[in-house]
């Protein structure tokens, strides 16, 4: 799920966007709250992970899928 993201150079920021989208259940407003940005550059950065990762965020399905490999990820340090 995650991997694209992983392997891509600047996945750091995109790696906390996304976890950060996924805990506020895909609110967009709540999520640029939460990093501080604004909500246009959430928006480019989930369109960046849309492209490299090439899923649907919007989908709650994968949304969930996405969050639980999050969790593992961090789990498994």
């Amino acid at each position: 799920m995650l991997g694209p993201l992983v392997d891509y150079a600047g996945s750091g920021d995109l790696l906390v966007t996304l976890e950060a989208f996924c805990e506020r259940l895909g609110n967009l407003s709540q999520t640029a709250e939460k990093l501080f940005i604004h909500r246009n550059t959430l928006l480019y950065r989930m369109e960046r992970i849309a492209q490299l990762t090439g899923h649907d965020m919007n989908n709650p399905d994968t949304r969930l899928a996405v969050h639980l490999a999050l969790k593992v990820r961090k789990m498994l340090g």
